[in-house]
């Protein structure tokens, strides 16, 4: 059953999807673009066309994946700050629900499909038994049906299952409420009750909120969906793809033949049998002729030769030109001994644009995961949250750590700064913690410490 026939049937006109867009997206994602990944490819009038598979090295997920972890990782830490610091129920709460809900581990997942398909979206709701639960949706069950400033207020969340079809529809009141639909279809389309589910709910708060790179749509200039962060670097990915298939073949091509002929067949009992073991790739057999008989060779090699080189040069160059394209900075990737690295020098040290372009990311999504926080709150107390919530987002990604560390240890030798604020600087610490870090050295070195009280330098 058509999902949009059925949000008509609710009185629901859903906005436009750019579904042929996501399909080709979701299909360089998936590494197998129809036409691409499998082609046609024409020898001659004597052996007419041949189907082929080209390889592909994956770079559109792989660009998914580096944003995604740029944006939500391990250190990355949602705080939800009390009335003081010494208030810590709250990131308590956070901390305790986090853990229970498995939500950074699936956020960095769904950071992933939204920068490869342009829009993501989690949605909160509460379980039969009072359970507070989170899901994580990809465009393909997002349909926007209002939208206000390019901001989606009124969507619904479809989930498909084999046998019926759940409809969730969130509508934006005057007051600014929502209210949130619920409703079955069975797999004809024909509407169907649930034991145990309310059919409509109110929620003082939203109870979704979307994610989407913070590009301009292009594509639809005026949606309010975003589009995939490798959107306009399409070609980019096919040039890679093809040069890395030609590496492929390349190798293939060039590598050492072995030509065998007849003499080199015995037969037994009328089935014949090679000298050689016939599960080494490199062995050919010729068809027996005259000339095996007549003092030639039954065995003929013929060295490859490779010319990899120039290739793997232009695969660099391709890739990195994506990588510029989908905001990455430019020089983001090199090739060494076959492979492809990050470079994670180039990333830290002179990637103004990466940087700026990955702030401007983590600010949409920051908003995002601030109300996905206070949705939670909602629906597990209650209440309504009034606490500052941020986003602490792992900047280790863009310092150099090393780099750092060897530029305050010469300002300590040059007597531009002292130790304590060495250990401040390059380990953290408060200033109490590195003038207390700094006489424990000292006493294991069997020195005087020379600290002035009050925080006094070294």
């Amino acid at each position: 059953m058509e999902i949009k026939k059925l949000l008509k049937q609710l009185g629901f006109t859903p906005l436009d999807r750019q579904e042929k867009e996501i399909a080709l997206w979701k299909s360089y994602f998936q590494g197998n673009v129809e036409k691409f990944h499998s082609y046609t490819e024409y020898q001659g009038a004597e052996l007419g066309s041949v189907e082929r598979k080209r390889k592909t090295l994956g770079m559109p997920k792989v660009i998914s994946e580096l944003w995604a972890d740029n944006i939500i990782n391990p250190e990355t830490k949602i705080v939800v700050q009390g009335e003081n610091e010494e208030d810590t129920h709250l990131q308590e709460w956070w901390d305790d629900l986090n853990e229970t809900l498995g939500i950074e581990m699936n956020l960095n997942d769904l950071m992933e499909l939204s920068f490869a398909l342009g829009t993501g979206a989690t949605v909160q709701s509460v379980e039969k038994n009072g359970q507070v639960i989170q899901q994580y949706i990809n465009i393909e069950h997002i349909y926007p049906l209002k939208q206000d400033l390019k901001e989606i207020v009124d969507c619904a969340f479809v989930s498909v299952e084999p046998n019926e079809i759940y409809i969730q529809v969130h509508l934006k009141q005057e007051n600014g409420s929502y209210l949130i639909l619920n409703r079955y279809f069975d797999k004809e389309g024909e509407p169907i009750e649930k034991e145990g589910v309310e059919e409509e709910v109110t929620s003082e708060v939203k109870l979704f909120q979307l994610y989407k790179p913070a590009i301009v749509n292009n594509i639809n200039i005026g949606s309010p969906l975003g589009i995939s962060i490798f959107a306009n670097a399409l070609d980019e990915s096919k040039s890679i793809d093809i040069t890395y298939d030609g590496i492929d073949k390349e190798v293939r091509n060039g590598r050492t033949r072995v030509y065998v002929r007849g003499s080199a067949i015995y037969t037994n009992k009328g089935n014949k049998y090679p000298i050689f073991n016939k599960d080494q790739d490199e062995f050919y057999v010729l068809p027996e002729d005259e000339e095996a008989d007549n003092g030639k060779d039954p065995v003929t090699v013929k060295q490859g030769s490779f010319n990899t080189d120039p290739l793997i040069t232009a695969l660099e160059k391709h890739i990195n030109l994506m990588g510029s394209k989908c905001g990455l900075g430019d020089n983001a990737f090199y090739a060494k001994d076959g492979t492809i690295y990050t470079n994670t020098e180039q990333v830290v040290s002179s990637n103004s644009k990466f940087y700026k372009t990955r702030q401007k990311h983590a600010t949409r999504i920051e908003k995002s995961l601030v109300d996905m926080v206070k949705a939670l709150f909602y629906l597990d107390t209650g209440q309504i949250l009034d606490a500052n919530v941020y986003v602490d987002f792992d900047d280790s990604i863009i310092h150099d750590t090393e780099a750092e560390y060897n530029r305050s240890r010469l300002e300590v030798m040059q007597g531009l700064k002292s130790n304590v604020q060495h250990f401040m600087d390059v380990m953290g610490l408060t200033q109490e913690e590195a003038e207390n870090y700094w006489k424990l050295q000292l006493k294991h070195m069997a020195l005087k410490p020379d600290v002035e009280e009050e925080g006094g330098e070294v």
